[in-house]
């Protein structure tokens, strides 16, 4: 009985000193705002912009010379000594971007002659990065790329700017860089001269 007393008390007298209205007390309140906007950024770079097999021909014997970028077979071609790597495209921005590429040439534009029909000139495009989430999108036939199979694709006309190259190319450091390889089959009756593309690249944030 007396615990319950004590407790009853208690209430009664810290009641009536909260509510004592002689009590002086005092309180202060600031209060702060911090705005920080970001940015959308949409900025690409093209890390590899110009490729320079130099000069050869077709090995006699041979009725083309296939050559191409980085680490693709090279067979039935004499002189030609040097393997640029692709053109590196790298998104350095902090959106998404939309990737369409335009270019002036194609297989029997770019190797003229008498076999124009054994001409190729293929593109292919891979992730050095090896992420699989760097680029969706279709090829220039209209075909969906898939990294995995490093598909080429035979340019058979010159293509325009609704040729995407990805639908969404990632910002992301492990994941933002998409390469272009090239492959070329040389017939041995081409004309001779230098050759050469001019390739364009068209970005829009998404």
């Amino acid at each position: 009985m007396s615990l319950i007393i004590t407790l009853f008390i208690f209430s009664i007298i810290t009641t009536f000193n909260v509510s004592n209205t002689n009590l002086i007390t005092g309180k202060s309140v600031a209060t702060g705002i911090v705005n920080i906007t970001i940015s959308s950024t949409l900025e690409i770079n093209l890390t590899t912009d110009s490729l320079q097999f130099g000069s050869g021909y077709v090995s006699p014997g041979n009725e083309t010379c296939l050559l191409g970028t980085n680490t693709t077979t090279q067979l039935g071609c004499s002189l030609w000594t040097s393997k640029p790597v692709g053109l590196v495209l790298e998104n350095i921005g902090n959106t998404y971007a939309r990737i369409n590429i335009t270019n002036t040439n194609y297989s029997s534009s770019f190797f003229a002659g008498t076999d124009s029909d054994k001409a190729g000139y293929a593109i292919r495009i891979t992730t050095p990065k090896g992420n699989d989430t760097t680029c969706t999108g279709i090829g220039p036939d209209g075909t969906i790329i898939l990294e995995a199979n490093q598909t080429w694709y035979n340019i058979t006309e010159a293509l325009n700017a609704s040729n995407m190259l990805c639908s969404s190319l990632n910002y992301s450091n492990l994941a933002d860089t998409v390469q272009i390889d090239f492959l070329f089959s040389i017939p041995h009756t081409t004309n001779f001269g230098n050759q050469s593309d001019i390739w364009t690249v068209v970005v829009k944030a998404v």
